[in-house]
């Protein structure tokens, strides 16, 4: 695998004006759409829904989506569609425009639809608005696998110990059967990478980062946050060089888990992490994810002139969560399906109509009778059954954002891009540019022809 610094040097690519000035136009456009989307008055209508069974779904409030400014950004977008048609455009400068401008139309239309469908009164209207939103949905998103929904319910559902259920909780499991409805058979089994491909990956990721990993001392078994941090920094010092990159790792208060931002070029770890300290394992797996894909991935293309090949190029997000999601497993030699509660959620919401309230209702009742025990009290089974309310709540928000009603489709990205980037793997694993084409394609959808063309074109520009 060529290395980071091979490409380090690129320059910035000469732009004529016209698509400078259409680039810059359709950025101003771009949104965050979960930001958007987020409604403003979590806690107090997650305290109202707890406290109301009655309540089929949260009284959210959207606070943060700005209706004037979507319109304008939807005229924007239309007015970029129509100027490209004129303008002087290379063909990789119109290969770009394209990308960028579908991507933030898609995403500028699902917003309209979520105000368009919490705007409307009658329920003629209410329909005909779910139907675009559905659509506008899916295009952007994608759409969940029926088969590999069910597949996953029937696992679930089959792992539950039936044979030592209490009356009390065998009348619990009943009610679950009864909410879910009719299981669909499964056509084919779902798709899981052979042992032997996650073995053959797993010895590629650790020589890959076996340098990286020489900064996490031998003689420590627990670290902190800020020995994380310190490790990564270190890493970056000496292995990537400072001179060919401005990402940095730094602490953060305001944080509770490790992430990455693109705008800021940081590497953010949380001064008190929600999950406590890295054991060594943890920590090898959160560099191979947030360092060695997330930030790695961006590196390659800080310097080049067009920002999204740095920051997010349409449907990337799959792609770096699969990539990373896949180095994880990779250096604990073992996989593991990813997203599976997400992807439950909103198969139930597609597929089983279901509103918030009864996927709640089944998730919370599917995650207690997993653990179910013989020999536990009243008094541990009722704290069981809530322990996990306000991840099964959070895990339920994400499924109807926008809404609280409409199937949110996002969340497929877990299950979805581990599952992509495996495939990817098992049918590349002997392709001598396989390391390539995952870590040195910037921030782009390996699996899209018109992005692979334009990283191919980036490198030989």
């Amino acid at each position: 695998m060529e290395n980071l610094n091979t490409f380090s040097n690129q320059t910035e690519i000469e732009k004529s004006s016209d698509f400078s000035e259409l680039l810059e136009k359709a950025s101003s456009t771009s949104i965050t759409v979960y930001e958007v989307l987020n409604p403003t008055n979590r806690a107090t209508a997650k305290a109202e829904f707890f406290n109301n069974p009655n309540l089929t779904r949260p009284n959210f409030e959207q606070g943060n989506i700005d209706e004037e400014s979507i319109a304008s950004n939807l005229k924007t977008i239309a007015d970029v569609y129509e100027q490209m048609g004129t303008a002087t455009l290379s063909n990789v400068e119109e290969l770009t425009l394209q990308i960028i401008t579908d991507d933030v139309a898609k995403k500028n239309a699902f917003v309209q639809d979520c105000i368009s469908y919490n705007s409307a009164v009658t329920p003629e209207e209410k329909a005909t608005y779910a139907e675009t939103h559905r659509f506008t949905n899916e295009a952007l998103y994608g759409t969940p696998d029926e088969d590999t929904f069910y597949s996953l319910l029937s696992e679930g559902l089959a792992s539950i110990p039936v044979d030592i259920l209490s009356e009390d909780d065998k009348k619990i499991y009943d009610s679950l059967i009864s909410e879910i409805g009719e299981l669909k058979p499964v056509s084919s089994e779902r798709f899981k990478p052979s042992p032997e491909t996650v073995e053959r990956f797993s010895e590629m990721i650790n020589l890959l980062f076996e340098n990286f990993w020489q900064h996490i001392p031998e003689d420590k078994d627990e670290f902190t946050t800020e020995e994380a941090c310190n490790i990564a920094n270190e890493i970056i010092t000496e292995e990537i060089g400072l001179e060919h990159t401005d990402y940095r790792a730094v602490m953060s208060k305001d944080d509770s888990s490790v992430s990455v931002n693109h705008d800021k070029r940081v590497i953010i770890f949380p001064v008190e992490r929600a999950s406590g300290n890295f054991s060594r394992l943890g920590l090898k797996k959160i560099l191979a994810h947030e360092l060695c894909t997330h930030a790695y991935r961006a590196m390659v293309y800080e310097d080049y002139g067009i920002s999204a090949m740095s920051h997010e190029l349409p449907g990337n997000e799959v792609i770096d969560e699969g990539i990373a999601k896949c180095c994880e497993q990779a250096v604990e030699g073992k996989y593991s399906d990813s997203g599976v509660e997400h992807y439950i959620n909103i198969g139930l919401a597609n597929f089983k109509g279901k509103n918030f309230r009864e996927v709640f209702d089944i998730q919370q009742k599917l995650l207690y009778l997993k653990k179910c025990k013989p020999e536990e009290s009243s008094t541990e089974k009722s704290t069981r059954f809530h322990a996990k309310d306000d991840a099964i709540f959070n895990r339920t928000m994400r499924c109807f954002r926008g809404t609280g009603e409409l199937p949110n489709n996002k969340d497929l990205v877990y299950y979805n891009g581990a599952n992509l980037v495996w495939h990817y793997i098992e049918d590349h694993i002997d392709d001598p540019d396989l390391l390539d084409n995952l870590f040195l394609s910037g921030k782009s959808n390996i699996l899209d022809e018109n992005q692979s063309r334009l990283v191919y074109e980036s490198k030989v520009s």
